[in-house]
């Protein structure tokens, strides 16, 4: 039903109609078991939040003691109003509860030209459009248009075709220069060779190629957050070049999370479907559905073998991965085992901690939940706005970015914030590891602070939009520990972020300033995970994409 706001009544709705909180028309509206009032829902949630009374009469009321009125509800739709598009012609009257209907069929509805994407500016009734594209500009260019069109795609799949064998020529030559050059150790003076297309090759000052590190058989494949094995700092491949070696185009619409778990990838999309890929088997692909909107949230559960998913319709799914696959392999479709659901908002957030599964969510709240019996098992309250993201920080400590400016590190244990550090701008994303805590900012910048004593030290610039994921590869695996600041001896870890500027970017931590733009997504870059041998990003323009030194994933014996 549209909001009474937007929408202009026949007759004045009677006083009994408008919501004795917002004075407005009733959306949705709830009535209270003890004392039998009648609130908008958005209205009485946002009132017993400050305050768990009766707005009319004081009686004390919980989430519990509300229920639907759906009387009164049937009442508000019958009320009459007027098409949205009155003011270009339409004068039909409807129901209130039929306005969607009627929209959806309306004559009246202002279109655009089919070409304004091109620059034609004409707006106006369905039935105008085929007047208007008599004279139209752009429709008298269509021809012409197609033609070049299909000039530009064709040069820039040649392009492309072109920009990877150059990549691959690249590699091959910085892994023929590590026998003929000293080793990393060595007093060897090194410099920067200008990036082409995101590719960064290190060089000594008399202009060879420096050595990169040994290739030890193929990419190691992914390995989870808090399974990855511990990695030699000059052997990991997070300090050489980075080449994006493939690109999966399954997803059918914008790709918005990645996990990785037990020889699986899983991605989260817009659609609100799952995709599956079993790196053992790349050639099959399974698909699981159940939510309803954009999934913005995988975690998985090696133990209980489970994956966890959550989104905008603010459903959290347990899925049983085994039986998932074999039910699909059955010409079944697959089904959650449970849905854990939290009504008051979306779910932008999920990690999970020993047993434990943690849930960041637009109501401000961060739930816990038992991974297996799948009970709410404690509720952390204390930011004022969305929970934009979640970080284990594996020493029985949570973090959490909020669009309230906060960044807020918990006690897993007690449920208490033990340090709440201040941002300038809305927060988006953390990452944590070798003492430092790492946090994205709606500014389009990145905060390093000391997670010892939350003390700022340093502020990266690069990014020309907001950053969404961040990815931290310590220096003795991935997330590093947690201990000494800095990570001690060895090479600089590296920090990798994913923007809406299409880009993604790799950090020196020991220098605090960007070594590697990588470049090729055309969209949002909504989604990052971190491997051993490689990083897996997705991406709004439906791909995702594996960069490392292999274009495949390990097959494991």
């Amino acid at each position: 039903m549209q909001a009474p706001a937007d929408v202009e009544f026949v007759q004045t709705p009677s006083a009994s109609f408008l919501c004795p909180v917002c004075q407005d028309v009733y959306q949705d509206p709830l009535i209270t078991r003890s004392c039998n009032h009648s609130f908008c829902s958005t209205c009485i949630f946002q009132s017993i939040e400050v305050e768990a009374l009766c707005p009319l009469c004081r009686s004390h009321i919980r989430n519990d003691d509300l229920h639907p009125n759906l009387v009164l509800s049937n009442l508000v739709g019958e009320l009459q109003v007027y098409c949205t598009n009155r003011a270009h012609g339409c004068l039909t009257t409807v129901r209130l509860d039929d306005l969607p209907t009627h929209m959806a069929q309306c004559a009246f509805t202002p279109v655009k030209c089919h070409h304004a994407t091109l620059g034609c500016r004409f707006v106006g009734p369905e039935r105008a459009v085929t007047p208007h594209l008599e004279v139209c500009a752009y429709e008298q260019l269509k021809p012409f248009i197609a033609t070049m069109n299909d000039r530009v795609k064709t040069l820039e799949d040649q392009l492309q075709t072109h920009t990877e064998e150059l990549e691959t020529l690249r590699a091959l030559l910085t892994e023929q220069s590590r026998v003929l050059l000293p080793s990393p150790t060595s007093s060897t003076i090194m410099t920067k060779q200008p990036s082409m297309d995101g590719i960064s090759i290190p060089v000594s000052t008399n202009g060879t190629t420096s050595p990169e590190p040994a290739i030890n058989g193929e990419l190691a494949g992914l390995v989870s957050a808090g399974m990855r094995s511990t990695v030699d700092p000059w052997d990991s491949w997070v300090h050489g070049s980075i080449i994006c070696r493939r690109t999966i185009n399954y997803h059918a619409s914008g790709v918005t999370s990645l996990c990785y778990g037990d020889d699986i990838l899983f991605s989260g999309a817009h659609n609100g479907s799952i995709k599956v890929l079993n790196v053992r088997d790349e050639q099959k692909v399974y698909t699981l559905h159940d939510h309803r909107m954009s999934v913005w949230a995988l975690a998985h559960h090696s133990d209980a073998n489970r994956l966890f998913s959550a989104g905008k319709d603010g459903n959290i799914k347990a899925w049983d991965v085994a039986s998932c696959l074999n039910a699909i392999d059955e010409g079944e479709r697959a089904r959650p085992i449970s849905t854990l659901s939290n009504r008051h908002g979306k779910i932008y957030g999920l990690a999970i901690l020993g047993d434990r599964l943690f849930s960041a969510s637009s109501d401000k709240t961060i739930k816990v939940w038992d991974v297996h019996t799948l009970e709410n098992t404690a509720t952390f309250t204390g930011h004022n706005n969305n929970i934009n993201s979640i970080t284990p920080l594996h020493d029985g400590r949570i973090v959490t970015a909020s669009s309230d400016h906060t960044l807020k590190i918990w006690d897993v244990a007690t449920g208490m914030c033990t340090r709440t550090i201040p941002t300038q701008a809305e927060a988006l994303d953390c990452a944590a590891g070798d003492g430092l805590l790492f946090a994205s900012t709606y500014d389009a910048l990145i905060h390093a602070f000391s997670l010892e004593d939350a003390r700022p030290l340093a502020r990266l610039e690069g990014h020309d939009w907001e950053v969404w994921q961040l990815a931290y590869a310590g220096q003795s695996g991935h997330g590093g520990s947690a201990g000494a600041l800095g990570g001690g001896e060895g090479p600089a870890a590296k920090l990798f972020s994913a923007s809406f500027d299409h880009t993604v970017r790799r950090w020196d931590t020991r220098m605090w300033r960007c070594d590697l733009v990588l470049r090729g997504h055309k969209g949002y870059v909504h989604a990052m995970t971190l491997g051993d041998g490689c990083l897996v990003t997705g991406c709004a323009d439906k791909t995702i994409k594996v960069r490392g030194r292999n274009g495949r994933f390990a097959k494991h014996p």
